[in-house]
This record gives structure tokens, sequence and C-alpha cells, in this order.
């Protein structure tokens, strides 16, 4: 499963698991960046990708800020995920 998330990597900012995964359920098995398709200003994505390990549900926490510091948080975003 892929979430791709609005960010500014060439400007430092980057997404981040929030919180640890239980990753007997689901594991971040990569993160990527999709820069801007057009210009003025727009913002590129990040790509977080995760994998099914085994059954069960999990809450995904997310945090968007600059990578040296996990406490400055800009966005934060999180949803469920069910395995079955």
């Amino acid at each position: 499963m892929a979430v791709q998330l609005p960010s500014d990597a060439p400007g430092g900012y980057v997404w981040r698991v929030g919180e640890s995964l239980d990753e007997s359920v689901l594991k971040l098995a990569s993160t990527g960046y999709r820069p801007p398709l057009g210009g003025g200003g727009e913002l590129g994505r990040a790509v977080l990708t995760f994998e099914a390990v085994g059954p069960g549900s999990v809450t995904v926490r997310l945090s968007y800020g600059p990578p040296d510091d996990p406490l400055d948080v800009t966005r934060e975003f999180s949803f469920v995920v069910s395995v079955t």
C-alpha cells in the first residue's frame, strides 16, 4: 500500500512515522519523492510504501517537519489499516 502526501523535500522537510508501527501487522517498506509536475512553487509528493505482514489492525501516525528535529511538526496525518 502506498501513501502519497504533499512534500517539500528539496526544502528539507520530510514525512516520518510518528510512532513505532506494530511490525507484526504492517511495516514501512520504502520511502521516495516525486517532484511536482509543473512549476510555480508547487509541492512534490512524498511516497511512503507499507507492506502488510500479518493479520491485525494498526493506526499509522505520520508527522511532517525537518528531519533533524522530530519534535518540530508542521503537519500530521493518520489512518487505520486492517489486515485480514
